[in-house]
């Protein structure tokens, strides 16, 4: 399993998790490490981040929320701050993006191995998060995507397109 981020001009992670399940612990464990990355990163130190997560089920667990409403203020998630569908891929630029981009991308390159396989989607993550243009448009269609399911009172919006 593998978890990465979008951030406005990049991707954050990934992070793989190896030879575990992902459960409330494993993700908490993906979080903390997650916060060391971001404060040693010259892109985000010392600015505020805002961290969105689906419903999952690790990504609701006690400890995860205690730790995000410790470390990342105004998260948005299942019972978040922010509260937040928890099946809303619609709204999730991950879910409605990235990883079908990166999909299309690591599967072109045929990977045999596990370690291959990993250092194909590093390398395919380090590629999309050069592309300035196309993580800006991303970030720009979550706006879009909302207004448009607002309009169709709540109703599913998959057809309208991921990246304009």
């Amino acid at each position: 399993m593998v978890w990465a981020g979008i951030c406005a001009h990049t991707i954050v992670g990934p992070y793989f998790f190896e030879n575990e399940k992902v459960n409330g612990t494993t993700h908490l464990d993906m979080l903390q490490n997650l916060k060391i990355e971001l404060a040693e990163s010259p892109v985000f130190a010392g600015h505020q981040m805002t961290l969105q997560q689906d419903g999952a089920p690790a990504h609701f667990s006690v400890q995860a929320r205690t730790f995000l409403n410790e470390n990342f203020p105004g998260w948005i998630g299942r019972r978040g701050i922010v509260d937040w569908p928890p099946r809303s891929p619609d709204f999730t630029p991950c879910d409605f993006a990235l990883w079908g981009i990166l999909k299309d991308r690591v599967f072109a390159r045929r990977p045999r191995s596990i370690e291959f396989l990993k250092a194909v989607i590093t390398e395919e993550l380090d590629v999309i998060s050069d592309d300035k243009a196309l993580l800006e448009r991303i970030c720009q269609t979550v706006r879009k995507r909302c207004l448009e399911c607002i309009d169709e009172d709540g109703g599913d919006i998959e057809h309208t397109p991921c990246i304009n």
